[in-house]
């Protein structure tokens, strides 16, 4: 090659490696974005989700196949080739924009389809999947046929054919981790769902003319003949190439589950979903670029590159076995990360990233080194090299498909995550050993190597796997055995769902890494105002729907106070089994006949239903911690749409996690559907009430009656958290129409397009959120204002004496979260002056005083 030509292919090289690394980028922030509207189509039903996720991956498959055959043939030239990449680059930006638009309007078509076939049935998830490959075939076709192209056009000699496609891999990797990193924490955030797709479209389309410029001018063909001292190719027996592709296939499986239980149990371990989940996969993608990048000049010098492949995958096996010591370790290690950083955002983040990278980089490593080893044992020439490359990335990509959904769906609820992380390692075993035997080497090299497995594999075992671990939410994972003791755990396709008791009593449940519902008086108030609120106003409501099942607590009481049958739909069938633990505080509701609960998402049911409700309960959990989408006005929309007039939705709202902007857009959100709307304080938590088309009144006479017909077991359950009758329950309203409208005007509004309210939970993790929050309330408090029908003198006379006592200990609520015990026990004594009959501030006052006096000893 003369001096020239070297500048020249150097250059070509350098715009590849930028068109393909733009690739991985716009690839990976598409996949975000159609995985999210998708799922806000579909619902957010795992099943669903999950086979979107296939579709995706048969499509990376089906393109990387068919098109490395064509890109492989021997009459294609670079002009022709490159023409082509820049065709694929443009496509995608165009059809990547095509698919998120489409993508948000396809319920039009779903939702009669669904109501056919049952919302939640079987047959309406293989439809969804349809759906979805037929959406996402075309764009997701055009990136897996990059690959095989970029390869045909780099790939000069024979003998770097491991480094040329390691390096190849690196770059589009590592675009890959861009994309994710930017869509995960920036783009998303700011630009909204369609803006980023928009913007990816662009950036595709920007890059298209730089692919045409690798082609050169001249007409040549795309096949160089291997270099005056290239080094001597293998060629394997056809047992062994089978021994290879099937390898790699299971090579695909095991690394896509491992991914699949990772982000699993890190997520729990990291607690925020958005966030989590991004670094996870960034970390994985990151580790799998430098291993591919740092084994490709080494897989050209092994003359026994199939050996090589089988050694890196029992290395794999013994890594992935040693992750499940982070596992187990995780929490501590986490909080001391966190401690090390700092408590503020910037350093949870740089703790999210040091732990995901110190607990998955070793195995993601090496498994990145497997892309150019396997290749250069595949190819051992440059002569249809597309077409082997794209053969060899499809066989990876079905297994890795089949990894996710057999992972996901099977494996995981049937052994649990630590099982399922053995079973996967000893599939990478299984071929690392399968690989090393049928290698050329010599039987004195593949002993060693074997014996050396067996023996650190007995290291592995007795020193670094934990005997039995559960993946646990932080809090019980660090002090499980001291202050709390699990009672219940089970693993399923939606989630991680535990409950463990402290040692004072109290239980608590989780999914995943966020609380439910517990036992304790601040978890349980809102959700008991949240069972009788319904029927505070006229009239009675008959046709009930529970979104959020919970532990049923919210739902015992409106199945025994409506003495009709209730719909009931949760997204996570398990916390059903788990709210057997809490049979004294939701009365074994789960028996009631009377209850009909069904398995699925409560947006994804609302959009395929037609029946109408007379009032709908909606206990999500908190919206930074995954439920963000039942917060949009497009949910409260539907919720309007399925409410008959003068309907009443009831609604969880925090205080906490929430910056003071946000939290007036989730009142102005909620407040732009109802107009008619009122907020009730649950103590740490609030009720939004809104009413269709008609005013929230309450009548003092119907309240009355309401409380004198309740059955012994619900006066029970509302006299223990101090609702003992309307007084009690009217003095609760803090806020009227006109104070929420006060608050929150010209607040903005969420929208499922502007996805910014899943984001704000981790830069709001302190206290200070809930005190800004809170005030900002007590500060505009109204009362029942002008929803409160007139009532006698002796009502209106206790009414007021509550409402007094109310702010007070609100107030005081305040001060406790502040650290300020003085200034709380005053203001609950003020609250007792106004109202000396106030149960709630004895009982507080009570706990205040005794934790002062032990804390003081």
């Amino acid at each position: 090659m003369s001096r020239k030509q070297k500048p020249r292919h150097a250059s070509r090289r350098w715009i590849l490696s930028l068109t393909l690394f733009g690739a991985g980028l716009c690839g990976l922030v598409l996949e975000v974005v159609w995985i999210r509207n998708l799922g806000l189509v579909f619902g957010a039903n795992t099943h669903a989700m999950s086979t979107v996720l296939a579709a995706y991956m048969a499509g990376l498959a089906l393109g990387s196949l068919l098109v490395g055959r064509w890109a492989g043939r021997p009459e294609r030239t670079r002009i022709g080739l490159s023409r082509t990449y820049a065709i694929l680059l443009a496509g995608l930006g165009v059809t990547g924009v095509l698919v998120t638009l489409f993508s948000t309007r396809i319920s039009v078509v779903a939702v009669p389809l669904l109501r056919a076939v049952g919302w939640n049935s079987g047959v309406s998830v293989a439809i969804r999947g349809l759906m979805g490959f037929v959406i996402l075939l075309v764009p997701t076709f055009i990136i897996g046929g990059m690959l095989p192209v970029v390869a045909q056009l780099s790939v000069e000699d024979s003998s770097r054919v491991g480094q040329r496609l390691a390096m190849l891999y690196f770059v589009n990797t590592l675009g890959s981790v861009a994309g994710t990193l930017l869509a995960g924490f920036l783009l998303l955030e700011k630009l909204g769902v369609t803006g980023t797709a928009l913007l990816a479209g662009i950036v595709s389309l920007l890059l298209a003319p730089f692919a045409l410029a690798v082609g050169g001018r001249t007409v040549t063909t795309a096949h160089v003949k291997p270099q005056p001292g290239s080094a001597q190719q293998v060629h394997y027996s056809r047992p062994a190439v089978a021994v290879l592709v099937i390898g790699f296939a299971v090579s695909g499986f095991a690394a896509l589950g491992y991914e699949v239980t990772w982000t699993r149990a890190l997520v729990m371990v990291l607690g925020q979903p958005i966030y989590g989940a991004t670094v996870v996969l960034a970390a994985f993608l990151l580790g799998l670029a430098v291993g591919s990048i740092a084994a490709g000049r080494l897989s050209d010098r092994w003359s026994d590159p199939l050996l090589g492949f089988g050694i890196v995958e029992l290395i794999i096996g013994i890594s992935a076995a040693l992750t499940l010591a982070v596992l187990a370790r995780s929490p501590a290690i986490l909080v001391w990360i966190t401690d090390q950083f700092g408590a503020t955002w910037a350093g949870l983040m740089f703790g999210l990233a040091g732990f995901c990278l110190g607990a998955m980089l070793l195995p993601a490593f090496w498994m990145g080194t497997t892309f150019p080893i396997a290749n250069r044992a595949f190819v051992p020439e440059l002569r249809r090299l597309g077409a082997k490359v794209g053969t060899l990335y499809a066989v990876n990509t079905v297994g890795a498909l089949l990894g996710s959904i057999v992972t996901g769906f099977f494996i995981i609820p049937a052994l649990g995550t630590v099982q399922t992380n053995l079973l996967l390692a000893g599939l990478s075993l299984a071929v690392g050993a399968a690989a090393v035997l049928s290698a050329k080497s010599s039987a004195r090299v593949k002993m060693p190597v074997l014996a050396v497995l067996g023996g650190v594999l007995v290291l592995v075992a007795v020193f670094a796997t934990p005997h039995r671990l559960k993946v646990l939410p932080p809090t019980l994972a660090v002090d499980q055995g001291t202050t709390w003791q699990v009672s219940f755990h089970k693993e399923t396709v939606e989630g991680i769902v535990t409950t463990a008791q402290s040692r004072a009593g109290d239980r608590q449940t989780w999914v995943n890494s966020s609380v439910v519902c517990g036992s304790g008086l601040p978890a349980l108030k809102p959700v008991r105002q949240m069972g009788i609120i319904p029927f505070a106003v006229r009239p009675a409501p008959r046709d009930i729907l529970i979104i959020g099942y919970g532990l049923g607590v919210a739902a015992s009481l409106l199945v025994d106070i409506s003495r009709h049958e209730v719909d009931c739909v949760e997204i996570a069938p398990a916390v059903v089994e788990a709210s057997r633990e809490f049979a004294r505080w939701n009365n074994r509701v789960y028996d009631n006949a009377r209850l009909n609960i069904m398995a699925g998402d409560g947006r994804n049911y609302l959009l395929c239903t037609d029946k109408k409700y007379d009032a709908i309960s909606c206990d999500p959990t908190h919206p930074a911690l995954g439920s963000g989408a039942l917060y949009t006005r497009e949910f409260y929309e539907l919720c309007n749409d399925r409410l008959r007039d003068g309907g009443i939705l009831t609604m969880y709202l925090p205080f906490h996690l929430l910056e003071s902007r946000h939290f007036r857009m989730l009142l102005n959100t909620f407040r732009v559907a109802f107009p008619e709307c009122a907020l009730w304080r649950g103590i740490a938590h609030c009720v939004l009430v809104g009413r269709k088309s008609h005013r929230v009144e309450l009548d003092p006479g119907h309240l009355t009656e309401l409380f004198d017909r309740l059955s012994t077991s619900t006066q029970m359950a509302l006299s223990e958290v101090f609702v003992d009758g309307p007084v009690e329950l009217l003095s609760g309203m803090v806020l009227d129409s006109e104070g929420l409208a006060s608050i929150s005007q010209d607040a903005g509004l969420f929208v499922d397009d502007q996805p910014e309210l899943e984001y704000v939970g981790a830069r709001a993790p302190d206290n200070r959120t809930w005190r800004e929050n809170a005030q900002l309330v007590l500060d505009n408090w109204t009362g029942p204002g002008e929803a409160l029908l007139p009532g006698d003198s002796v009502f209106a006379n206790a009414l007021s004496s509550a409402m007094m006592a109310e702010k007070s200990r609100f107030q005081a609520t305040i001060h406790a979260v502040a650290g300020k015990s003085d200034d709380q026990i005053r203001e609950l004594e003020r609250a007792l002056e106004y109202n000396p009959e106030d149960r709630e501030a004895q009982h507080i006052l009570r706990m205040s005083t005794f934790g002062r006096s032990v804390n003081t000893r």
